[in-house]
């Protein structure tokens, strides 16, 4: 086990609202077999609803909710048993309506905190269009490069794009060509990821790598492997600037990490090259900065 499960594990250990669930259920039932019960029944509320954000598929992290979960049941239950029962049966319900009342505010307050936060990281999604918008207008007298139409590099993308019947809208043909423009120059070797044992071997190819995934587009490039996928989310535009969230996560391992590359434009071979990059996740891994890419 990585630091970064220890990390979930403490996280969705502490969570109140599964263990304000789990003490209520074990409050209004105290048996020995309502521990296994609510710890399952939380496990799959969070893990369902913690599923609906971008990024996260059902079952991901379900067993550490199973081990979180049963903790904070077993932790409940003893407390019930060792001071709930002594209470007269007034206090006892009172106590019950409190923890319930709690239980609801924390529940709609998470739901809030959590709707906000995910409307946070959409925004840059919205501000892209715009700020593309603008740079193309800024370039009205030189002729526009486009990366669809014969690019001298190899590119992940071109799968994609080639031989596909399928209608793009112009959101999409926007996030596309910049996601185009950015990974036509990219070797995922020159960072850190779960490649680093194939990228010692003299005969790998970057791209030839890529071009063996599924690939498939939703605001992000997603390149499907028997068992790896691998994210590529452009987060941040600017003139001469791109900053690329670069997921790397097993399907049935526990390795996943977050980093963000950061792509400038160089003016000499007008392309886009990859200049560093930074850890965001795990967190134990996390780095304060960006680190040049050698």
């Amino acid at each position: 086990m990585y630091w970064g499960d220890l990390a979930i594990l403490l996280a969705r250990t502490t969570d109140p609202i599964v263990f304000s669930f789990v003490f209520i259920i074990n409050l209004l039932f105290p048996k020995r077999i309502t521990i296994i019960i609510s710890a399952v029944i939380a496990a799959l509320a969070v893990e369902t609803f913690l599923s609906q954000f971008p990024g996260r598929n059902w079952g991901d992290r379900i067993f550490h909710g199973l081990i979180a979960s049963t903790i904070q049941a077993l932790i409940a239950y003893n407390i019930i048993k060792l001071f709930i029962k002594k209470f007269k049966a007034k206090h006892k319900k009172i106590l019950i309506n409190s923890i319930i009342a709690l239980f609801f505010i924390l529940t709609i307050g998470y739901i809030i905190f959590m709707t906000n936060s995910a409307k946070q990281a959409s925004k840059p999604i919205k501000e892209e269009i715009i700020k593309k918008d603008k740079i193309i207008k800024t370039k009205k007298k030189e002729p526009e490069y486009d990366p669809f139409k014969n690019h001298k590099n190899p590119s992940f993308i071109s799968p994609l794009i080639e031989g596909t019947d399928d209608v793009w809208s112009d959101q999409d043909l926007n996030l596309i060509k910049n996601h185009k423009e950015v990974l036509a120059n990219f070797n995922i070797c020159h960072i850190s990821s779960s490649l680093g044992q194939l990228c010692r071997q003299e005969n790998f190819n970057s791209a030839d790598y890529f071009e063996k995934a599924k690939v498939t587009f939703n605001k992000g490039l997603r390149y499907e492997l028997d068992d790896w996928d691998y994210y590529f989310k452009i987060v941040e535009l600017s003139d001469n600037e791109r900053i690329v969230e670069f997921e790397d996560k097993a399907k049935y391992a526990s390795y996943h990490t977050i980093s963000l590359i950061k792509f400038k434009f160089d003016k000499k071979k007008a392309i886009w090259v990859a200049h560093s990059d930074k850890t965001i996740y795990p967190k134990s891994e996390a780095d304060k900065s960006f680190v040049l890419i050698k």
